[in-house]
């Protein structure tokens, strides 16, 4: 079990600014991905193209039924990259894309902090309007829908 060195108030703030603002924005292009998903869903031909000149550790996506395959990796590569935040700053179960799992230990996971983590992310879930609602509960739900509709609706 890792240990982190026990940073001051101000830092840890800083860190958990950032996160947010780093959830926000995988809210918001996940949202896009989502809603052109669904419009392609609804096509004669509901299949995507490939990105031209896209691959993923010199695994090439040329051909032109890729494009499935494309966003299914950049789905599991966002999820990833979350699971591995989440561990690091030791962040509680119901705050975390898999809403399972929970570390004890990480940055932000000191006793007398976790009760402004709580806050934090209680506030950005109940923003006034959709448009400022951008916690995880909201990324979870969008790469559930993305993931839906390039299971049952888009052509591989």
């Amino acid at each position: 079990m890792q240990t982190y060195p026990k940073l001051d108030s101000a830092s840890l703030l800083l860190i958990l600014t950032s996160y947010i603002n780093l959830l926000r924005l995988y809210v918001v292009l996940c949202s896009h991905i989502q809603d052109f998903l669904k419009e392609i869903s609804d096509n004669d031909d509901p299949s995507l193209c490939p990105l031209p000149g896209l691959s993923f550790c010199s695994f090439p996506l040329r051909k032109p039924q890729s494009g499935n395959l494309q966003t299914t990796i950049l789905i599991q590569i966002i999820t990833s990259l979350f699971e591995r935040i989440e561990r690091l700053l030791g962040l509680p179960g119901e705050f975390r894309i898999n809403s399972g799992e929970s570390a004890p230990n990480g940055l932000l996971s000191d006793e007398e902090f976790v009760d402004i983590v709580r806050l934090v992310f209680r506030t950005q879930e109940s923003g006034q309007s959709e448009s400022r609602r951008g916690g995880v509960k909201a990324l979870r739900r969008h790469l559930e829908e993305i993931k839906q509709l390039l299971k049952n609706s888009i052509a591989l």
